[in-house]
């Protein structure tokens, strides 16, 4: 119980952005590792790491991070990370992120583990966040 099995790496320096003027969430995929499990019952451990890129425009109410998503399900640690108020600017190039889960539990099959970027808005306005180097990695570890 507690072993490492399985370590998978993929990291990536390109920027990808993502634009929202409308209301709510639109997502964009980062990084994505399709992972074979060594054994089902097993617990995965993800961490996932995002630098920025400048960012092309703001939004008065709007923010913008990044989550985790494990075969469709999204694991979120905020509502509304780098939210920005009517008298706020968040900075042109914000400094990484980096989130982390630890209850997910493998099956008998492939996985989709993937790294989303989010930019959320209150409709006022366009919020377009840039992200430059991304690296996700999972870990395997014994039941």
């Amino acid at each position: 119980t507690g072993t490492v099995l399985k370590v998978e790496n993929s990291y990536t320096q390109s920027t990808v952005s993502v634009a929202n003027s409308g209301t709510g969430r639109t997502y964009v995929d980062l990084r994505s590792i399709t992972y074979t499990p060594v054994a089902s019952g097993n617990k995965l451990y993800i961490f996932a790491t995002a630098g920025h890129n400048s960012y092309t425009s703001h939004s008065d109410r709007a923010g913008f991070g990044i989550v985790i998503n494990v075969d469709g399900t999204r694991y979120d640690f905020g509502n509304y990370n780098w939210y920005e108020g009517s008298s706020r600017k968040y900075p042109v190039y914000p400094p990484d992120e980096m989130i982390h889960y630890g209850g997910v539990t493998t099956g008998s099959s492939n996985m989709t583990i993937k790294m989303e970027g989010y930019a959320y808005n209150e409709s006022v306005g366009t919020v377009t966040p840039q992200w430059y180097g991304r690296g996700l990695t999972v870990m395997e570890f014994a039941a």
